[in-house]
């Protein structure tokens, strides 16, 4: 009996191990983009604060142009933006044409209807890749895109 029950472990052990299928580790993502469809070339500057250290990112965008602002996985506009566009003490994006200060964003973030603000839900517009790319583990899967116009420089 004690024979059986040894055998008995050691079958269970091996098909535990050797039936489980390998796992795989994929990473699905967009690239987020500010498109400035004004009629003025923009610098802009973000200052996003981690644990009250602060960071600053500086983005110069020329009109009818984009420029890539950072990558969001897959699960979304909106956990992207709480992780991403944060609203910690001092956080906020600003917008100059040549060395005037002329629109300042801040959070928190939120659904905000038709206000077009980078901490607005809203105001991302999401354009689907056609076709997925892949690049080993990561898989590309669109663009969101927040666009800057001249009503927003007012």
């Amino acid at each position: 009996m004690r024979k059986l029950i040894i055998i008995s472990v050691f079958i269970l052990i091996g098909l535990n191990v050797s039936c489980d299928p390998p796992s795989t580790f994929v990473i699905e993502y967009y690239d987020t983009f500010f498109e400035n469809k004004s009629s003025s070339d923009l610098k802009i500057i973000r200052t996003t604060g981690i644990n009250s250290i602060l960071r600053t990112y500086t983005y110069n965008v020329l009109k009818n142009e984009k420029v890539k602002y950072l990558i969001f996985q897959e699960d979304g506009i909106v956990a992207n933006l709480k992780h991403n566009v944060d609203d910690a003490d001092g956080s906020k994006i600003e917008v100059y044409v040549g060395n005037k200060l002329v629109k300042t964003w801040k959070g928190p973030h939120g659904d905000y209807g038709q206000k077009n603000s980078p901490y607005n839900y809203n105001s991302w517009r999401l354009t689907k890749a056609k076709k997925p790319k892949t690049d080993g583990d990561y898989i590309y899967l669109g663009d969101y895109v927040f666009t800057i116009t001249d009503e927003d420089l007012k």
